[in-house]
């Protein structure tokens, strides 16, 4: 499979039920049914009462009372997804470096680091003892292997002190992988 058709795989994977566009900010509903945060909160205006209806499975659901949905789990299925659609659509978080302060363009994903990385990163991450074996892919050379291997590298931690570490649990009281 060329990295084209991938990309035209993922794209429909990563699509919102409501809008039939690539998620933006995906939210899981209770019935891990994901959907774009806009999409839902204006799903939840139109009803006319306290509970809504997942559009895909019909299961109902309390509305927040806060009338909107940003306090979901977010999907983090569907936000990989739309990181790697990113790569080939050129969008801002991929389009820059996550390494240095200058705002440069990106041209490289490091795979151990997870981060774009400008043609000077890359210098600077290549001569380094500690990176210098780290695996990179030239986002223009992208081969449908470096795509599904994005698509299946470990979801990190977020909390503070604990972003080297990979999420392995999920907290059924707080919703959110840890």
């Amino acid at each position: 499979m060329d990295v084209q058709q991938l990309f035209k795989i993922l794209k429909k994977e990563a699509e919102c039920p409501l809008c039939i566009e690539t998620n933006k900010n995906p939210e899981a509903l209770p019935c891990l049914h994901s959907f774009c945060l806009q999409c839902l909160d204006r799903h939840a205006r139109r009803q006319l009462k306290a509970t809504i209806k997942c559009p895909v499975c019909q299961t109902s659901f309390q509305i927040p009372e806060t009338d909107t949905f940003e306090n979901l789990p977010s999907s983090f299925h569907l936000n990989r997804l739309v990181d790697v659609l990113a790569l080939e659509d050129g969008t801002i978080q991929f389009q820059r470096c996550n390494n240095c302060d200058e705002n440069n363009t990106a041209t490289c994903y490091c795979f151990v680091c997870q981060n774009s990385l400008c043609a000077s990163c890359l210098e600077a991450h290549q001569r380094l003892k500690a990176t210098r074996g780290h695996p990179n892919v030239l986002i223009d050379k992208l081969q449908a292997q470096d795509v599904q291997e994005l698509i299946h590298r470990p979801v990190m931690c977020s909390q503070q002190y604990h972003e080297d570490q990979h999420q392995e649990f999920y907290c059924e009281d707080c919703k959110v992988l840890i």
